[in-house]
């Protein structure tokens, strides 16, 4: 996660990565699977709290959209941690 901290704009390099947006819905110029739920990106770094461990960011890549959503979570991407 501290790499991307000089980022300026991360959310359209997510968008980039996953090939979005993609107007015929397939991400076919990037890693995104064309759906949902398989156009997510989770940061994890090493935390910089008292009394964590890591830090864990989840995000969801619109697939036809640019856009990138913070607001939700994904529990087999936290299980993964």
């Amino acid at each position: 996660s501290r790499d991307l901290e000089g980022i300026k704009d991360r959310d359209m390099m997510f968008a980039v990565a996953m090939g979005s947006p993609d107007r015929f819905g397939r991400q076919l110029d990037g890693m995104g699977g064309g759906t949902s739920s398989t156009s997510k990106v989770v940061i994890v770094g090493e935390s910089r709290k008292e009394h964590c461990d890591v830090d864990y960011t989840f995000c969801q890549v619109a697939v036809e959209d640019q856009l990138v959503d913070y607001s939700g979570t994904c529990g087999n991407l936290a299980a993964a941690v």
